[in-house]
């Protein structure tokens, strides 16, 4: 029984203490403590505390309940879990902090852990990769302010989607702001363009299509279910909410409250599709779709890139730079890497469309010389060829033409790399995609060699299980 673990353990402690000739149990070192600890948890501890009162002085350290917070909690500084706990408190100790986060959190169960481990690994990234992401993450809601978003929504939120918001209520933007408050005025437009590209889901930019995901608060998620739904989006009758969009709407995030799915709009804004694949009857869509994001976005997967060539605007690419998902060959001294995504806002029940981004880059010299046994100082492309192949690898289609997005991209030895980004759509089932790239050594309008065929790396084109 817990009495039984708690008396035998005081004890052993005590036995600790007698051959360590420390008289007091609060006379332990440190050291010893900690390693007590380490081994109970803070359930363990507060049963403890009822044992003796010399047990109760020697738990009651900020220390002891620092512990606890990070290991169970994931917090390196100690805090409440909202402002009005904080307030609410009697006393600011770790250990009152550690009791208001059980009190509260309680209820969501192991939905707690998950939740707190996908904003942990967002918020590490973020910090690290795009700061302005970062800061624009806003503070838990509060329960009342659930009950209350439930209240104008007309249904209860799932557990899953309530404990998220309760670590962060959506994101703060800059371009949000003045668009809800129709303060654009003089140079405040330009001064909020950069807050565009900084919604925490990221997104992609191919010719005219750019896509940034922002994260909503629950003030907004009310707003903009209510629009989604009076113009068919989202149906009517359905316990449905939008919880990200980007800028533009194209692309819009939606959690169903009865299944617990996440799903995604589709190109007739008609169509909703799963974005994250059904397993079992848990009704937690939502934590499982955030555990992947934030697990690839952890792994590397993700960038951040400009996204507006013009003002220079960075975001959060969702282009793979890392995985399964992306590819590199190097051929003559001429590296091309090659990733693809699938673009869900322009798709259609049978037909799926996909982005690519291709990079090329001139080795350095040195590299040319160890890697071809030969170097050149420049390199120019000329044309391309790309060929479609179905799920079995046979060619269903072919594309040649000079250059790629209009453009002839030159590259010197060492330089940094050219980078592009165009479209593709296959039917039905999966495909893939391979081709060739014709670089002229020096210059095309001064060449100094033979052509360099370049080859293009394989990569898939298939609808994902999860779509970010």
């Amino acid at each position: 029984s817990a009495i039984a673990f708690d008396t035998s353990c005081a004890a052993a402690m005590a036995k600790m203490a007698d051959v360590g000739g420390w008289k007091r149990m609060e006379d332990l070192p440190e050291d010893v403590w900690m390693r007590i600890i380490s081994a109970l948890s803070a359930e363990d501890c507060a049963r403890l505390e009822c044992t003796c009162k010399s047990i109760k002085n020697a738990l009651d350290v900020d220390l002891v309940w620092r512990k606890f917070l990070e290991r169970n909690y994931l917090l390196e500084t100690p805090r409440f879990p909202t402002k009005e706990t904080e307030i609410a408190a009697k006393k600011k100790s770790s250990r009152d902090m550690y009791l208001a986060w059980t009190y509260e959190f309680v209820k969501y169960g192991g939905l707690t852990r998950r939740a707190l481990e996908c904003w942990k690994r967002i918020e590490t990234w973020t910090k690290k990769e795009i700061e302005e992401v970062h800061a624009s993450l806003c503070p838990g809601a509060t329960e009342s302010e659930l009950d209350l978003t439930e209240q104008d929504l007309g249904h209860e939120l799932l557990p899953a989607l309530r404990v998220v918001y309760r670590l962060h209520n959506g994101q703060d933007l800059l371009y949000d702001r003045m668009v809800d408050q129709r303060r654009f005025v003089g140079g405040s437009r330009r001064e909020a363009h950069p807050s565009l590209f900084h919604g925490v889901f990221g997104g992609y930019a191919f010719y005219d299509q750019m896509i940034n995901v922002r994260f909503f608060s629950l003030e907004r998620m009310v707003r903009w279910t209510e629009l989604c739904k009076a113009q068919g989006v989202i149906p009517p009758d359905s316990n449905c909410v939008v919880f990200a969009a980007s800028f533009n709407f194209q692309k819009i995030f939606v959690a169903d409250c009865n299944s617990g799915l996440v799903l995604v709009s589709h190109s007739s804004r008609q169509t909703l599709s799963q974005a994250v694949p059904r397993e079992g009857d848990h009704g937690d869509g939502f934590i499982r779709w955030l555990e992947f994001f934030s697990d690839q976005m952890q792994k590397g997967i993700f960038s951040v890139k400009r996204f507006d060539g013009s003002t220079g605007s960075r975001g959060i690419s969702l282009y793979p730079v890392a995985g399964p998902q992306y590819h590199v060959r190097v051929t003559g001294g001429v590296r091309c890497e090659a990733s693809c995504v699938y673009i869900p806002e322009l798709s259609q029940i049978n037909h799926h469309f996909f982005s690519y981004s291709i990079r090329f880059a001139l080795l350095s010299m040195q590299e040319q010389e160890e890697q071809c046994g030969t170097a050149h100082q420049s390199v120019q492309l000329q044309d391309r060829r790309w060929n479609i192949l179905d799920m079995h690898g046979v060619r269903v289609d072919q594309v040649a033409g000079d250059g790629v997005v209009g453009q002839y991209p030159y590259l010197k030895a060492g330089d940094p790399p050219y980078e592009y980004q165009s479209c593709t759509s296959v039917e039905e089932g999966p495909g893939f995609m391979e081709g060739s790239f014709g670089f002229v050594v020096g210059s095309i309008s001064n060449p100094r060699g033979s052509r360099i065929e370049v080859e293009c790396p394989r990569f898939e084109l298939n609808r994902p299980e999860y779509i970010v």
